[in-house]
């Protein structure tokens, strides 16, 4: 909540929780709670995956708390309660892709432990964590090019993009400025927002701020 009140503080029109397991625990509340619509990542990757599955067999991906939770399946059943879902924690996921370990030996061997079980038993594998989809590539080496690879971030931008288009809330200025507020290390959260985003995160740009002090 500190965070939220911190991010209202700042006059936003929209909250995006762009965080699957703060998405699966918090994003009730957090709604319940907030003057400005907020949205989570689950609902635009559930969303897409119901779409693109051509056979009703998913497979989810995310932090042991995501899977644990188990938000997604709960959520892809509402929608579709014949569908068929395989569920993996993948927490070392994580530490490769903070640690830039993304296309070489240890990643597959690490992606082969985790999702060999799925190959060949889903058509649909949504990414349930942010940092998953930088692992596209060699995901699709333990389960091959067909299977759809849904990245939860990107389809909830496509929704965060529609909702406010549907409420007329999109700026008329041509060029918008960004901000990087960050809670912990800005020179970690640089390097590791390079690795996700791309090389357009200046070090300069990422403020360390407090909200601990700011009301529940």
């Amino acid at each position: 909540m500190n965070i939220l009140n911190f991010l209202l503080a700042q006059d936003v029109k929209m909250v995006v929780v762009a965080c699957n397991t703060a998405s699966a625990y918090a994003i009730d509340e957090l709604a319940e709670r907030s003057t400005r619509p907020v949205i989570g990542v689950l609902e635009g990757g559930v969303t897409a995956a119901v779409k693109k599955s051509s056979g009703g067999h998913i497979g989810v991906i995310g932090t042991e708390a995501t899977i644990n939770s188990g938000a997604y399946s709960e959520a892809l059943k509402a929608i579709y309660p014949n569908i068929d879902v395989l569920e993996k924690a993948c927490p070392l996921f994580v530490a490769l892709v903070e640690e830039g370990w993304t296309d070489n030996d240890i990643a597959l061997a690490t992606a082969h432990e985790y999702l060999g079980f799925m190959k060949g038993k889903i058509d649909t594998l949504v990414l349930g964590c942010t940092h998953y989809p930088v692992l596209k590539n060699t995901i699709r080496l333990v389960l091959g090019s067909d299977v759809k690879l849904i990245d939860s971030a990107e389809e909830t931008a496509n929704l965060v993009a529609m909702k406010l288009d549907k409420n007329r809330m999109r700026s008329d200025v041509p060029n918008g400025a960004v901000n990087f507020m960050v809670t912990d290390s800005p020179d970690r959260s640089h390097k590791i927002g390079q690795r996700l985003l791309g090389p357009y995160i200046n070090v300069d740009e990422v403020k360390l701020v407090d909200v601990l002090d700011k009301k529940i």
